[in-house]
């Protein structure tokens, strides 16, 4: 067959399979569907590779699509392509689209008259790619791709784009397989040995987002309410407008589940793979540690039957597996022993930023008993010295940043007191605050709370000697990203903050976001110059 557009996708705001269902399901009941382009932010219209497959015709065309999730195949009967040279529209007809994304604007809709499943080896070894530098914004970085057979499922999805132009592979066509992913995990690291350099001078920074299929998450889990967006659309909405998309990385300061459960990271791997995908996010920059609920705590207090250090044991370890195996499909390695880990930044391809990400649950917690309590230890201290080869000066110009889950002072205007209260606290402050002061931290960030706080702390590494020399450590919370209500502390209601690396100061621009409001109307900001 003549060269054609092989079209990426993948059930981000549907449940699985129902992508192409509600499709499907439009073209039988109305005869055609319009499908829209989920352009990645460094692509646009391939206008000139349109005109030149003719695809804009009368006649129809068939193109292919594949879901990079699934590894799926399926060819589809194209008839029409609406656009208005690159800028958004929306949908030509909402009848005729599926109501999960009838009010989104996309570059390009495509209009199809069938969309049937095919076997993968249709498109995998018998087809080859054909250049189509058009689809980027700035320099293409697939041309080694040119002239040579699609080789894999796995080659086409560990690509940072939506559309290829392919053609049946003759002879001449290269036939090796090119593996992105074997690349990157040559050196898989916890902690980068270099800094990462981007243009972008941004950081959002999101906190206990609870994803859970019971009550406790205060989003949506799905699309079925256009007028109720889950977390993700939430957040993809607020912070990534399709002309403006500074943010290089999320940054999550724990409790990602409330359960601690293999399924609940699932819906949490949904909403990073949500967001990353739509925006060109690469994952392994993302920076994360464990909260309290992640590495679950045991549910059995006060049930004596069931209480046993077998039963305790066997509960930290599956929750630690479900959390190893999660941040392994991110980083592709498994989390150290302590569960720490260190990303380095180069942010404006001038800034350095260092971030530490701390486990602050490290003791085992039981339900009513021995419930919250934070403790880092003087181990994963050592170990994170030593991978971020921490000198006795940092270096000018560099910003450090600490981020664990439970808060280094009191972050809530009161608690009650009473018998076997669970009190949160970190149980060795004072070793971290030395700690933090010895390697001059600029800023300690953290969650836990559900509460936005902000305070200074200036102090000497050893508070009963004098000394001159003195730190100034910035200490911020953010309340809960995810929540529901009625868990969320006097701030009230959940909260994101972008981080903004500025030429002169450091911006904590707090909002709040809801199911319905993504518009960021409440906000405030915190500012701070560099290296006080």
């Amino acid at each position: 067959m003549a060269a054609t557009l092989l079209l990426r996708f993948r059930d981000l705001s549907c449940p699985t399979d129902e992508t192409i269902k509600r499709h499907r399901k439009i073209i039988e009941e109305k005869g055609y569907v319009w499908w829209g382009w989920w352009n990645k932010g460094h692509e646009k219209i391939p206008l000139e590779t349109i005109r030149a497959l003719g695809l804009n015709g009368a006649r129809a065309h068939e193109v292919y699509l594949f879901d990079s999730a699934q590894h799926k195949f399926y060819k589809a009967g194209l008839t029409e392509i609406s656009q208005d040279l690159g800028e958004s529209i929306p949908s030509p007809d909402s009848e005729f689209t599926p109501d999960y994304y009838i009010d989104n604007t996309h570059q390009a809709w495509f209009k199809f008259d069938s969309i049937v499943n095919i076997k993968e080896n249709e498109v995998v070894t018998n087809m080859a790619y054909e250049s189509m530098d058009d689809l980027f914004t700035d320099s293409s970085n697939y041309t080694v791709y040119n002239n040579k057979i699609v080789a894999s499922s796995q080659e086409l999805s560990e690509q940072n784009r939506t559309i290829w132009k392919i053609r049946e592979k003759t002879d001449y066509d290269k036939t090796n397989e090119i593996l992105l992913r074997d690349r990157a995990e040559l050196q898989p690291r916890n902690f980068d040995e270099v800094y990462r350099p981007t243009n972008k001078k941004c950081i959002l920074w999101l906190s206990d987002l609870h994803f859970t299929n019971e009550k406790y998450h205060g989003f949506p889990l799905n699309d079925s309410d256009p007028n109720n967006a889950h977390l993700g659309k939430v957040i993809n909405r607020a912070y990534f407008p399709n002309d403006n998309n500074d943010i290089a990385t999320l940054l999550i300061s724990g409790d990602m589940t409330w359960k601690g459960v293999v399924e609940e990271y699932e819906l949490v791997s949904k909403f990073i793979e949500y967001i990353c995908s739509l925006n060109s996010l690469d994952k392994a920059w993302i920076s994360l540690c464990p909260g309290n609920h992640d590495l679950s705590f045991f549910n059995g207090a006060g049930v004596k039957e069931v209480v046993s250090d077998e039963i305790i044991g066997a509960n930290a370890r599956a929750s630690r597996e479900a959390y190893e195996s999660f941040y392994k499909k991110y980083f592709y390695i498994k989390p150290n022993e302590s569960m720490t880990s260190g990303r380095r930044f180069l942010l404006g391809n001038s800034i350095p930023v260092e971030i530490v990400m701390l486990n602050s649950v490290t003791l085992q917690q039981t339900k009513e008993s021995f419930q919250g309590h934070g403790f880092i230890g003087n181990e994963q201290l050592d170990e994170v010295t030593k991978s971020m080869r921490f000198g006795d000066k940092k270096p000018r110009n560099v910003v450090r940043i600490c981020v664990m889950h439970h808060h280094l002072i009191p972050v809530s205007f009161s608690q009650d007191a009473y018998h076997n209260a669970k009190y949160s606290t970190v149980l060795d402050a004072e070793r971290l605050c030395r700690w933090l002061t010895k390697y001059e931290f600029d800023f300690l960030l953290h969650g836990h709370m559900h509460q936005n706080f902000c305070c200074t702390l200036e102090r000497s590494e050893v508070t009963h000697i004098c000394d001159k020399k003195r730190n100034r450590l910035h200490i911020l919370s953010l309340g809960s990203t995810g929540v529901c209500a009625s868990h969320t502390g006097e701030s009230s209601g959940n909260w994101a903050c972008k981080i903004i690396f500025g030429q002169d100061n450091i911006v904590f621009e707090y909002a709040k976001i809801t199911p319905l409001n993504s518009d960021l109307t409440e906000k405030y900001s915190l500012e701070f110059s560099y290296n006080e």
